[in-house]
């Protein structure tokens, strides 16, 4: 992985590629790599996904009624997953304040919000 601030190691990589080719020809893969003509490496800044933001259920899976989207603006959304699931509500699946009597009510310590 590269990060900003972080040195882009060539020679690191080249070998990380060449262990896996290896890799995958001990596994009998019976294909011989004879040569790389062309090799293009991409580098951008790595961003990690967070559970910050609503996201709309796609409708094609809303139809289903599989899944709960419970609709907040805080960060304890993964809080309301797991209290979605442990007390589902009658009505307004979708609402946080169908799960609000039971905030606090698990131990979340260690767990980062953000």
């Amino acid at each position: 992985m590269v990060a900003a601030g972080h040195d882009f190691d060539l020679q690191q990589l080249t070998s990380e590629l060449n262990s896996a080719v290896d890799a995958f020809n001990a596994r009998g893969s019976n294909f011989v790599i004879d040569h790389v003509r062309d090799f293009t490496i991409v580098v951008s800044q790595y961003r990690p996904l967070a559970g910050s933001t609503y996201i709309p259920t796609p409708p094609s899976v809303e139809r289903k009624k599989a899944i709960i989207n419970v609709k907040n603006s805080d960060n304890r959304r993964f809080e309301i997953a797991i209290l979605s699931r442990l007390y589902p509500a009658k009505s307004h699946l979708n609402n946080v304040c169908s799960y609000s009597k039971h905030m606090n009510s698990l131990n979340f310590d260690g767990i980062s919000s953000q």
